[in-house]
């Protein structure tokens, strides 16, 4: 199932002309085996909302869920559990998917403390030059 709730995506202004809402509050729901068609005028978001689902940008509000999992806030309590006192986990991702502060207050909510001081701030992972990934390191207190 693909859950999509209140999703909603704003092009930030330009030289060429003011910010554009894509998306305003979508919200729907495909159940697994279903079917479904996507249709609508130019300019209706339709490619927005396909960019959101496949992780090529992310929406300025708004969550999408896949069979009901947010990946990271459903692992997170996972690796809490699983990692002793002073154990730490990394995470690198797509910055285009989810916010850096996201990240670790979801992490700080499963009981894993975020590093943001040292040496752990200047890694960087780049893929290529269209997939920029951050890295962030939670340590068990």
């Amino acid at each position: 199932m693909i859950a999509v709730e209140s999703l909603t995506h704003i092009y930030p202004r330009t030289r060429r002309g003011p910010a554009r809402t894509a998306l305003d509050a979508l919200s729907l729901t495909v159940a697994e085996g279903e079917f479904a068609i996507l249709s609508g005028p130019n300019g209706s978001g339709k490619t927005t909302l396909f960019r959101i689902l496949c992780g090529v940008i992310r929406p300025s509000a708004g969550a999408v869920r896949v069979a009901g999992h947010d990946l990271l806030a459903d692992a997170a309590p996972a690796w809490a559990r699983l990692l002793r006192r002073g154990g730490a986990c990394g995470i690198a991702w797509n910055t285009l998917v989810a916010r850096r502060d996201a990240a670790a207050t979801i992490l700080a909510d499963a009981g894993l403390g975020p590093v943001d001081t040292g040496p752990y701030l200047a890694f960087r992972h780049r893929v290529d030059q269209a997939i920029v990934r951050d890295i962030l390191v939670a340590v068990k207190p």
